[in-house]
């Protein structure tokens, strides 16, 4: 091993196009991380940055390195900033590496609630969402495999008694269906029978909420989406008890959802990133608050990630709200009546353009960048 070579190679990242692709906040950061990190493996695993492997990158992750006070800022950067630097010196078994680090962001920020209470009270799944959503990579033979199972799974959901009699036409109801497990399997990396209670509740709960394909029906996602979790119980997709965790989920988000059914899309969108700045500690009652707190450090970078992360339809994913893709499900259902609403398609458009939504003074600074 040749200890040494960390700080080089740090040094030699800190000056590469591969750093030049982290955030704002994920390369204020990174030297930080890495001297940390890298300390800790040469400590406690007797092995240099050229050398990681599964298991010595768990046990670092779950060491002080997650367990020391250090702001949420630097929590949500780890894990992006030591992909980025593994992919850099292009290390023999990244793709193991990569696979650890992503299996230990939940105990890693389970670690930190429990030896930093002020933190987990102060911090919920939501805030989490910015990590979960930056910066990960797809897994595309899982998607593959989604989009085979799909066509069959939404087939079967077409014919299903309970699903018929449910208002809106098949189209806009399987669109609702759909987007949840395609959103699953591509920001979550989850199949139906590993799907998670917290990423089930942030896809339903803010972004389908927001999302153009979805926005327009959210009074009919939790009997669509109870109708789907029943069917993969009924056919084992799902087990029993796991059907039961997503359904008091579902329960749980209704009253959220039909409040934010009587909002507008921007008003969701100012609701759910207010509601975020208070929860890192912003005191909120005006504009002039909220241009205040994004005015404080790495505020304004927060916010965008955040609203990056949930809104992923804009980080370059092909736009299906437009016409040809109402088409998409008459490919496997004769009976489907495709609609159209053009000015539900504007608003959608007039939506996507918006990125710091609570004054022109943030706007006007954000196109100068």
């Amino acid at each position: 091993m040749n200890f040494t070579r960390n700080k080089i190679h740090v040094r030699k990242f800190e000056k590469s196009n591969k750093f030049e692709q982290l955030s704002d906040n994920q390369q204020f950061w990174a030297i930080d991380i890495l001297a940390s990190f890298n300390a800790i493996m040469q400590r406690d695993e007797q092995c240099d940055d050229l050398h990681w492997t599964l298991e010595n990158v768990s046990n670092v992750m779950m060491s002080e390195f997650s367990m020391v006070y250090t702001s949420y800022n630097y929590a949500i950067a780890a894990i992006p900033v030591l992909k980025a630097y593994q992919q850099f010196l292009q290390v023999k078994d990244y793709q193991s590496i990569e696979m650890a680090l992503t299996q230990m962001r939940k105990p890693m920020f389970e670690l930190r609630r429990h030896f930093n209470d002020d933190i987990g009270t102060k911090e919920d799944i939501l805030a989490e969402t910015i990590y979960q959503l930056t910066g990960n990579e797809v897994d595309q033979q899982l998607q593959r495999q989604i989009e085979h199972d799909k066509r069959q799974w939404l087939k079967d959901l077409s014919n299903d008694v309970d699903f018929k009699q449910l208002p809106l036409n098949t189209s806009e109801k399987l669109t609702i269906a759909d987007t949840l497990i395609t959103r699953l399997s591509e920001e979550f990396s989850e199949v139906p029978a590993n799907w998670d209670t917290d990423s089930f509740m942030i896809v339903v709960d803010v972004m389908m909420v927001l999302d153009p394909k979805t926005q327009n029906n959210i009074d009919q996602f939790v009997p669509v989406i109870r109708c789907l979790i029943n069917l993969f119980s009924k056919k084992m997709i799902i087990s029993v008890g796991q059907g039961a965790q997503l359904l008091t989920i579902l329960s749980a988000v209704q009253p959220r959802l039909q409040e934010m059914a009587n909002y507008s899309v921007d008003k969701r969108l100012d609701t759910m990133v207010t509601e975020f700045a208070m929860q890192r500690g912003a005191y909120i009652s005006t504009v002039a608050d909220m241009d205040d707190w994004l005015e404080k450090g790495d505020n304004l970078q927060l916010i965008r990630d955040f609203m990056d992360a949930i809104r992923p339809w804009l980080n370059g994913a092909i736009d299906e709200r437009d016409p040809e893709y109402a088409g998409y499900y008459e490919k496997y259902f004769s009976d489907t009546t495709v609609t159209h609403d053009q000015k539900n398609s504007e608003a959608s458009e007039k939506h996507q353009r918006k990125v710091i939504p609570f004054s022109k003074k943030k706007r006007k600074k954000k196109h100068k960048k």
